[in-house]
């Protein structure tokens, strides 16, 4: 067993950084890479590799290397945990058919001088959704999402005639 005398003392042990500008501002070499790999294929090479592993009999690993999908993903879609064209994320609060009925409406009414306000169009949205039994209110963001889907929708203060 070491005893104390052979440490040198604890100040001498210690390193102390040096404070100042770090080694990656200057060389961004040594920074770390990792290149953002998220959802870095397409549906086609998805349904391409699904195909090859039903049909043609190749394995997972293979059309997975082959396609470039990820094989977890592929082995996922084959298995039918996740169904083909399957989105991540939660579900909308109005297909895309409805949002285009939602839309039509706004500009129909908006073109006879009734234009709606933010809040009712909201108002609106929690009425299709309580008539279909959820009780929830329309999250703050999708009003936000709503609009940047939707560009030719805009608020604007209406002026006195």
């Amino acid at each position: 067993m070491a005893t104390m005398q052979q440490y040198a003392p604890l100040r001498e042990r210690v390193y102390i950084g040096y404070v100042g500008p770090s080694v990656s501002d200057h060389d961004e070499s040594l920074l770390p890479s990792r290149p953002c790999t998220y959802k870095g294929w397409t549906q086609e090479s998805m349904t391409s590799a699904i195909k090859a592993v039903v049909d043609d009999g190749m394995s997972v690993r293979g059309a997975a290397e082959y396609y470039g999908v990820p094989k977890s993903t592929l082995g996922d879609r084959i298995s039918g945990r996740v169904l083909p064209g399957a989105k991540s994320g939660p579900n909308t609060y109005l297909s895309s058919e409805e949002e285009k009925e939602l839309v039509n409406f706004l500009c129909r009414t908006a073109l006879v001088g009734r234009a709606r306000t933010r809040k009712e169009v909201l108002a609106i949205v929690n009425r299709i959704l309580s008539s279909r039994g959820k009780n929830k209110d329309v999250s703050p963001g999708w009003w936000a999402a709503f609009v940047a889907r939707h560009p030719m929708l805009t608020l604007r203060t209406p002026a006195t005639l």
